[in-house]
């Protein structure tokens, strides 16, 4: 009689633990595609507030060379950048953080392919906002594709917990049957 209350006693603890790490898997699951959209939104807007400020001063200007406006939109864009990282919170930071390494690998290859002391302002400031947008895009996809790849694996740890979770329940209910 002793083994039939160890192993019930002891089924009941597995079932409870299998049922608490069912319970993370489900939170995180529900989180996860959460946090990054706040972020990804957090992020847009800081920069697209940054961009419309700086074009209002650049329009209001008299810069006439490619060469100032190119400084002056990346001063803007790393103005943004730390905008970002002292208002984005730990995990944000975290999901978007090649952000920065991406838009200096941008604003260096730019830097070599165009003839900014040759191209109209305009032109100089359309490339530098384009290449930031499509940094944005392009690392808010990395975090995409990432996030999914996650939540696959989550969910295929979930599915083995609940599979683990049924095996324990009929085996607990067996030997409850077993006992009567």
């Amino acid at each position: 009689m002793g083994t039939k209350s160890h192993s019930r006693k002891r089924l009941k603890n597995e079932l409870a633990a299998v049922g608490k790490e069912i319970d993370e898997r489900i939170v995180k699951l529900e989180k996860m595609p959460t946090a990054g959209k706040q972020g990804y939104i957090e992020m847009k807007k800081i920069i697209a507030n940054q961009q419309v400020l700086a074009e209002a001063k650049f329009r209001k200007s008299l810069m006439s060379s490619g060469d100032e406006v190119w400084n002056f939109a990346w001063e803007n864009v790393w103005e943004a950048f730390k905008e970002f990282q002292s208002k984005a919170t730990a995990e944000t930071k975290q999901n978007y953080g090649g952000l920065e390494s991406c838009l200096r690998a941008k604003q260096s290859y730019l830097q070599a392919a165009l003839k900014v002391p040759e191209m109209f302002v305009d032109q100089v400031w359309t490339e530098v906002w384009t290449a930031v947008w499509n940094v944005v895009w392009g690392v808010n996809d990395e975090y995409k594709r990432r996030v999914t790849a996650e939540l696959v694996q989550a969910d295929k740890e979930l599915q083995s917990l609940l599979a683990k979770q049924l095996v324990l329940q009929t085996e607990l209910e067996e030997l409850l049957k077993s006992g009567n």
